[in-house]
């Protein structure tokens, strides 16, 4: 899906333009708005409750669900996360209250809507849009058909992996000062997928230097030619970090039977 989505919107994703969307202008973010599109995405990620009226209710249906019993946040930081990517305001404050303007939510016949400005928008919107705006900051969005007690200890495994490899924001904007021409202020405003490509790229290119320079010394030979750091990155599981392919198995538990 998310492959097929990038070839639509090849023209406007590559050069980081808005993607247009029935009546919307969605706008890629820049490494500016980082810690705030983090932080309010998850509402689109949230896991459903695993009673039975909640298994096959619509995930619009499921946010405004949970606003009527009281848990608001999620639908807030949608609020937030529109705000963000549509370049408009939808909150007012109001002492202590944030209300609302040009945006609601509902039932309409009975059926799940937001609403922006005069224009409704239903389920199968909100699927598109979120896919619009994870495409234009390069997460993967693919649902994963697996237990949720294994989906539960990946998760877990992956965050853990993230805070050991990758550190806090500040620390990858030095990554990319160190490792390009870019000054501070050029980082600030570089699209938050260009970001992580440079730092992909950044990776892969001193991986393959390194490989390139043990085969040129005549005292490493690898079994396949060694990958060019400018080849495709296809579309992977968010959770491939942390599973361990078959054949990899295979040679771990061998090597350890020696």
């Amino acid at each position: 899906m998310m492959k097929e989505l990038e070839q639509e919107y090849a023209n406007l994703l590559y050069f980081d333009k808005p993607i247009p969307y029935k009546n919307l202008e969605i706008y890629p973010l820049t490494v500016e708005n980082y810690l705030l599109f983090h932080n309010f995405v998850s509402c689109l990620f949230l896991e459903k409750k695993q009673q039975i009226e909640y298994i096959n209710m619509s995930y619009l249906k499921f946010l405004i669900e949970e606003f009527t019993h009281d848990n608001v946040i999620p639908i807030y930081h949608f609020v937030l996360l529109l705000e963000l990517c549509l370049k408009k305001k939808f909150t007012k404050q109001d002492g202590e209250k944030i209300l609302f303007k040009d945006f609601e939510f509902g039932y309409k016949e009975e059926k799940p809507y937001f609403k922006i400005g005069k224009f409704f928008y239903n389920n199968a919107d909100l699927e598109q849009i979120k896919n619009i705006i994870c495409l234009q900051q390069g997460l993967i969005n693919e649902e994963e058909q697996i237990d949720s007690e294994l989906k539960s200890f990946l998760e877990k495994s992956l965050k853990l992996q993230q805070i050991k490899n990758f550190g806090d924001l500040e620390d990858l904007i030095v990554c990319v000062t160190i490792s390009t021409n870019y000054k501070l202020d050029d980082i600030y405003k570089l699209p938050i997928r260009k970001f992580n490509k440079i730092l992909e790229r950044i990776d892969k290119k001193m991986n393959y230097q390194i490989m390139k320079t043990a085969e040129m010394s005549g005292m490493v030979k690898f079994n396949s030619e060694i990958e060019d750091w400018r080849t495709d990155t296809d579309y992977r599981s968010k959770y491939d970090s942390v599973l361990m392919k078959k054949e990899e198995f295979d040679n771990k538990f061998n090597n350890n039977k020696k």
